[in-house]
This record gives C-alpha cells, sequence and structure tokens, in this order.
C-alpha cells in the first residue's frame, strides 16, 4: 500500500517474496503434528530462505545507496543500514 520509487520497484518485491517465504517455513513449523512432511520440507528451506532475507535487504541498502537515499536514525528505513557489511 505504500509506493516506491519505479528504480526500486523489483527490490521490494524480492524483499516482500524472501518475507512470505520465511513465513511460510515458520507457519509449516507450527503445523508440525498435523503435517509433518509439509515441517519438514519447510524445515529443509528455512536455511536457504533466511539467507535469501539477508541477501533481499542487503540489495534494497544498496540500491538505496546508489539512488542517494538515506534515513534517519528515528525513520523505519534506517534499519536497513544495520545489515551493512
Amino acid at each position: 500500500k505504500i509506493t516506491v520509487p519505479e528504480s526500486l520497484a523489483n527490490e521490494h518485491l524480492v524483499l516482500l517474496n524472501a518475507l512470505q517465504a520465511v513465513k511460510d517455513d515458520v507457519a509449516a513449523m507450527e503445523k508440525v503434528f498435523d503435517d509433518p512432511m509439509l515441517t519438514l520440507i519447510r524445515f529443509k528451506r528455512y536455511s536457504d530462505d533466511g539467507i535469501g532475507l539477508y541477501r533481499s535487504i542487503d540489495n534494497l541498502r544498496t540500491a538505496l545507496e546508489k539512488e542517494g537515499i538515506a534515513y534517519q536514525d528515528s525513520e523505519g528505513g534506517a534499519f536497513l543500514f544495520s545489515f551493512k557489511p
């Protein structure tokens, strides 16, 4: 519901997909007694999905820097820069 600059739309989409993957992993783990196979499949993906989430945050941060976009410490977007290596 929040608009983003067109030049950063892809990075935002990748971030949303990575967040959804981790959310799906955790949701599947909650069903361990109801659907253990789903839990096992998503558990195996969890590590890779976590790495994908980190990379998507890092790529968004890099793109923001290239665009000259910065955030004050009091702004929500500032957390993206806490992942900077």
